[in-house]
């Protein structure tokens, strides 16, 4: 349920992003969420780091709001619960329909509390220097809402071939190529020469 009430609290971020060619994956899989982001070195830290600061306090948002959730977003969830296998679609889009807004702010309390660590890539034009600034900002916003398990067991580490599949963007038609002059300075990988 978390995951597609998130969709639709995301979509205004999406949005700004769009005329910067800026976009965003957030999937789930065996090892948690995974985030992508789409941009240039130049628009991509903000975009993350504002996108990274809206998910790690969505929940808080959630239990501040008055009223309850409102049906277009409950439509939107359902909408992208439909790309679901049907046995599970119908399970999830009775599940979205009664959910309240309490229990997916505290569904997404425990999922952040539970993570223990991440994994950081990073390709294209950013330069090394740029991506571990990023990720420090980044690991910022994270850390007061992760857990932090007495355990002494570590994250697991999954193999990469596990969480590089193809990133599903939104929005969809987000492209770096949209902004005036990238198509005529980038290479055929989408990188641009500093």
């Amino acid at each position: 349920r978390l995951f597609f009430f998130l969709i639709t609290f995301m979509i205004s971020q999406a949005e700004l992003g769009v005329p910067g060619g800026l976009a965003y994956d957030m999937s789930f899989n065996k090892f948690g969420l995974r985030l992508c982001f789409l941009g240039i070195s130049q628009n991509i830290a903000p975009y993350a780091r504002r996108f990274c600061r809206r998910l790690v306090k969505h929940h808080e948002a959630l239990l501040r709001q008055t009223d309850p959730i409102s049906a277009s977003a409950v439509d939107l969830a359902i909408a992208t619960a439909e790309r679901q296998p049907l046995f599970l679609k119908r399970r999830l889009e009775s599940a979205i329909r009664e959910t309240s807004k309490e229990q997916v702010a505290n569904e997404g309390a425990r999922f952040l509390s539970s993570c223990r660590g991440a994994i950081c890539l990073a390709q294209g034009d950013l330069v090394p220097s740029e991506a571990m600034a990023l990720m420090a900002k980044l690991k910022e916003q994270f850390e007061p809402f992760i857990g932090v398990s007495p355990s002494r067991l570590g994250p697991a580490v999954p193999a990469l071939t596990s969480i590089l599949y193809k990133p599903f963007w939104q929005p969809h038609g987000a492209s770096l190529y949209s902004i005036p002059g990238v198509p005529l300075i980038s290479d055929s990988c989408g990188r641009i020469p500093r």
